[in-house]
């Protein structure tokens, strides 16, 4: 009798053991899907500035939505995030980066402070960035206003609102290299 009670406990450690096994496997998968956000690239870094057929297409699609939205004078926005930029590099300058859903087109908009001027053939570029799976957008030149005060505005019909990291760099002017320069401001949206 003592012999068949030690074997039943060993065959209830043993269904406890494949029992938590199995909860590590399913929310690691759980963990594992919800940062894939649906995506199925394995690494991408895209230049804003090429149009891809299909955001055309999505553009295209939506004309009829924004003339009847515009009719009415009424924008919808939805989905608005703010986060500050910090100085990376050499303590000269902060910022600010907003990003929202206008009349369902994703919009990122940035503003600096006291930031130095660009050397002369550089320029301050702004990047938008996911890890799983990465995905890198240059989202364009920072426009100098006055005093030190850089803008971007940047709209797209593609929601990048899976890509949490935002940042700024020095980037020679004309470069066509995908790969940023070292980070001068940086922040992170929630997801």
């Amino acid at each position: 009798m003592l012999q068949r009670l030690n074997q039943r406990g060993q065959s209830n450690v043993l269904l406890t053991l494949i029992i938590v096994l199995l909860v590590v496997v399913i929310l690691g998968g759980g963990y594992y899907l919800y940062s894939q956000k649906g995506d199925t690239d394995t690494k991408t870094t895209t230049n804003a500035s090429k149009v891809s057929d299909e955001a055309d297409e999505s553009e295209d699609a939506d004309i009829e939505d924004e003339d009847a939205e515009e009719e009415d004078g009424e924008e919808t926005v939805t989905n608005l995030e703010s986060v500050s930029l910090s100085n990376v590099k050499d303590g000269k300058g902060i910022g600010t980066a907003e990003r929202k859903k206008v009349d369902g087109k994703y919009t990122l908009t940035m503003n600096t402070k006291e930031l130095p001027d660009a050397p002369e053939n550089f320029e301050y570029q702004a990047w938008i960035e996911k890890k799983v799976p990465f995905s890198r957008v240059n989202v364009g030149k920072l426009t100098k206003e006055k005093d030190g005060v850089f803008n971007l505005e940047f709209s797209s019909g593609t929601d990048y609102s899976a890509h949490p990291f935002v940042y700024v760099t020095l980037e020679p002017v004309n470069d066509t290299n995908d790969d940023p320069n070292d980070q001068v401001l940086s922040g992170r949206f929630a997801l």
